[in-house]
């Protein structure tokens, strides 16, 4: 119990420094009431007991973000996915309808998308969708306050903090380390899966957070893999006999002085053990046992696996396996 208050103090410290004012609205747009805070805080306690145990950072920080930000990379099939979901609505085009002058004018705005063109500003803006809790964030772009849109612009989702300010919903951090309060009218938010949570100002669970547990145990398969086919031995515990720790030392220390002399960095080489003289004079005979710590399970069968782990992302993405893996039955 000291540890839930402990830590529902500092999270309440954090939200009053990084979220500022708390959400306020309009009484005529909704008649609905708080939800508990009680019951919020100890969900999102349990949310962060939970991810602490896998080595996740907790739901709805800051460090979440920038751990989702790295870890979509470092998965082969899951990037694909990323990639494949991205590339696939770039490709789906855009058309406008309206008057002469409007469509030229909008068309122009699109095309001219983040300073670039369409393409990058949707794939900065879906990158952030995909991979991001926070979801992804626009600019619309004005010469004056409130004025017509002038531009649009894809903002980094890492640096834009959901405040729950109804006529300031987000704060914006630039490079020089200014905050800037964005308003209404200037900014859109979206997120994958918003949170119904009042306190979260509509967070999301996007598609890499619900794919986390599939790859990384297809990580830890591809490391396990790597180690065995790498000339470094794995992860255990060696049992050395026939040598003093002493002579085991220089004879690795020798080892490791030719590979670099000889620059034999990708191929090593052999390591050469003299065992001890026996007690008639004879060479002692020397033993290496190798006890690992980790391996895979019997009958284990990696293509099931990665078809299953595929699979997986389908669902998390919300698309056909078909439209990124091939599944032969």
């Amino acid at each position: 119990m000291a540890e839930f208050q402990s830590w529902l103090q500092s999270q309440k410290l954090s939200a009053q420094k990084s979220r500022g004012q708390v959400a306020t609205r309009p009484s005529t747009i909704s008649v609905q009431d708080r939800f508990d805070k009680g019951v919020d805080d100890a969900f999102q306690y349990i949310t962060y007991l939970c991810d602490r145990s896998s080595g996740v950072p907790a739901w709805g920080t800051q460090k979440r973000e920038e751990w989702l930000r790295e870890f979509w990379k470092k998965e082969s099939i899951l990037a694909g996915a990323v990639h494949s979901a991205v590339a696939k609505i770039i490709g789906l085009g855009w058309t406008i309808s309206g008057g002469r002058n409007k469509v030229a004018r909008y068309a122009t705005i699109l095309r001219e998308a983040d300073g670039k063109d369409w393409d990058t500003f949707l794939s900065k803006f879906l990158l952030d969708y995909l991979t991001q809790d926070k979801g992804a964030f626009i600019e619309f772009g004005s010469t004056v306050k409130d004025g017509p849109v002038q531009g649009l612009f894809n903002m980094d989702s890492y640096e834009c903090d959901l405040t729950g300010d109804w006529d300031y919903p987000v704060k914006y951090h630039d490079i020089s380390g200014k905050w800037h309060k964005i308003p209404r009218t200037s900014v859109s938010h979206v997120s994958s899966l918003p949170s119904p949570q009042v306190n979260m100002h509509n967070y999301g669970y996007c598609a890499v957070s619900r794919a986390i547990n599939a790859a990384q145990i297809l990580i830890l398969v591809n490391q396990y893999e790597r180690e065995k086919l790498s000339d470094l031995p794995p992860n255990g515990i060696a049992a050395v006999t026939g040598l003093t720790p002493r002579q085991f030392r220089d004879a690795m220390n020798l080892y490791k002085m030719g590979r670099e002399n000889r620059g034999n960095l990708i191929y090593p080489g052999i390591l050469w053990l003299i065992g001890n003289p026996g007690a008639t004079g004879g060479p002692g005979k020397v033993s290496i046992e190798l006890i690992s710590f980790a391996g895979l399970p019997d009958q284990f069968d990696k293509k099931v696996t990665v078809d299953v782990y595929a699979k997986t992302l389908a669902l998390a993405f919300g698309v056909d396996v078909n439209e990124f893996w091939q599944i032969n039955t």
